[in-house]
């Protein structure tokens, strides 16, 4: 066969192969893609907000720690802005655009949040084993 007698149809297990990739590259773009970032994977657990960026109403400051699937900034399980990301295997929060390690300080302006059961803006929910007797919405970073 010529190069100029190929046509798809004369084909079809390439037609498959092409289909079967480009489903392929879909599905890793929807599925893997937000969860790798400059700064490393992050996990699903990590609670997390949507919207505008709030909680400056008090500051909030502590040592961050990982018990499990939860995050805390001293005794305070923190709900993170949207865009957050956290890379287990590096101990590594990425908070609008700073980082911030797991046994170091982690300050910023933040808010108690009483009522974060009933809020839609949730995108990621705290992790169920969590202690969530004080959660805190956090704002602006230092």
């Amino acid at each position: 066969m010529r190069w100029a007698e190929f046509t798809w149809a004369s084909r079809p297990q390439l037609v498959v192969f092409a289909v079967g990739l480009a489903v392929a590259l879909v599905l890793a773009w929807r599925y893997l893609l937000p969860y790798v970032t400059p700064d490393g994977p992050t996990v699903p657990w990590l609670p997390r907000y949507g919207g505008q960026v709030n909680g400056n109403d008090a500051l909030l400051v502590g040592i961050l720690r990982q018990e499990g699937h939860c995050l805390y900034v001293g005794s305070d399980l923190p709900l993170f802005p949207s865009d957050s990301r956290y890379d287990e295997e590096k101990g590594v929060l990425t908070v609008l655009g700073k980082r911030f390690r797991v046994g170091e300080e982690f300050r910023s302006g933040g808010g108690t949040f009483d009522w974060w059961r009933e809020a839609d803006f949730l995108t990621t929910p705290p992790d169920p084993s969590c202690d969530t007797s004080q959660v805190v919405i956090v704002g602006y970073v230092d």
